[in-house]
Formats: structure tokens, C-alpha cells, sequence
């Protein structure tokens, strides 16, 4: 079976803005850009593609290996995990030709994202002391 794979869990959060992936990592402050087709392997592989289905979607399929290259760096990163889905869901992407992807880091901003209640936010409401 391959592997498939899910965004790591509710501290993950990310928009898509145009052709670029905002993810912000609530339990580090880190977020990231993705540039490239990362947009269109971040929406495929969030909806449980495997890296030979995201490969297949490219026009000029480039080959499965940068496509696992680039979903281990985003693992490693903690952005997503490997899923136990067998299948997976359909989407609306065409990501047309294969551009190189790139994962931009940015920690600038750690001490304010961290400190910020909001993402304690629960079903029980604000405050939630941890």
C-alpha cells in the first residue's frame, strides 16, 4: 500500500492565497510558504493522494522522487503525517506543469505566535489554561 498522508493535526493551519500555501505551525510559531507546485502536493497529498497519484496529476510528470523528497520535508517539518487512509478523496486541483516546489521557513515571528491565547481556543472556550 502507499503511503498517504494527513495534515498533522489541529495546531496545523494553512490558507491558500492565490497560487501560494500559508501554514502556520501553532505549537512552535513557525510558519511556511509554499512556492512552486507546492501548493498543488500540499492540496493533494492533504486530500490522501500518494506521491505516484501527485505525480500523475502534473502534465510534465517529473518522476516520483522530488515529489517524495519534497512530502518527507514537509513530514520532517511536522506539517503532515503518514495517514491510515486506504483511499483517497477526490479534489479540484490541476496543477498543470511540474515546477520545482520549495518549502520556505520563517521563525521571525515564534515569540508572538506563541504567546497569542487565541490558538488555546477550544470547545470550551477562552481562557484555556493548558
Amino acid at each position: 500500500m502507499s503511503t498517504r498522508y494527513q495534515v498533522s493535526g489541529p495546531h496545523i493551519v494553512h490558507e491558500t492565497i492565490d497560487d501560494e500555501v500559508v501554514i502556520v505551525n501553532m505549537e512552535t510559531g513557525a510558519y511556511y510558504s509554499l512556492q512552486g507546485s507546492g501548493q498543488a502536493i500540499w492540496s493533494l497529498a492533504e486530500a490522501g493522494k500518494d506521491a505516484s497519484e501527485i505525480d500523475a496529476s502534473f502534465a510534465a510528470a517529473p518522476g516520483v522522487e522530488p515529489i517524495e523528497k519534497f512530502l518527507q520535508e514537509l513530514v520532517s517539518e511536522q506539517l503532515i503525517t503518514v495517514s491510515e487512509r486506504a483511499a483517497a478523496a477526490e479534489v479540484d486541483v490541476a496543477p498543470g506543469e511540474f515546477v520545482a516546489p520549495a518549502l520556505e521557513k520563517f521563525t521571525d515571528m515564534e515569540d508572538f505566535l506563541l504567546v497569542d491565547p487565541i490558538h488555546e481556543v477550544g470547545e470550551q472556550g477562552w481562557p484555556n489554561k493548558p
